[in-house]
């Protein structure tokens, strides 16, 4: 970059201070959004593993399995023409469900 012929030593100096103090503010405001950034992926990535705990005790995966037909169920119920559909997904949820819980009706390997 060429230095403009007609500014003063003095004036090149302030130029200099005032680019560096403008390059030290953008750099203090890329490392305040990165903290901020980096805070809201460490909220995110506890509350995922929150719930992946959640989920490997089977209790809660029976439950959140049962809540989640009950509520495809009342979505489906209002359209009748999805009846038979209704009760299949009910017995391929309980289906799922026992074949989970009990090992006895795993098919061997």
């Amino acid at each position: 970059m060429k230095a403009h012929p007609a500014l003063t030593p003095a004036q090149r100096s302030r130029r200099k201070q005032d680019l560096l103090l403008a390059s030290a503010l953008a750099r203090n405001q890329a490392m305040v959004a990165i903290n901020q950034i980096s805070q809201q992926a460490d909220v995110v990535v506890g509350s995922y593993r929150q719930v992946r705990a959640w989920m490997s005790v089977p209790q809660v995966g029976t439950a959140a399995s049962v809540a989640a037909s009950v509520v495809a169920l009342l979505a489906l119920r209002h359209v009748r023409s999805f009846r038979l559909l209704r009760w299949g997904l009910l017995a391929w949820r309980v289906w799922r469900l026992g074949a989970g819980l009990l090992p006895g009706m795993r098919s061997p390997r």
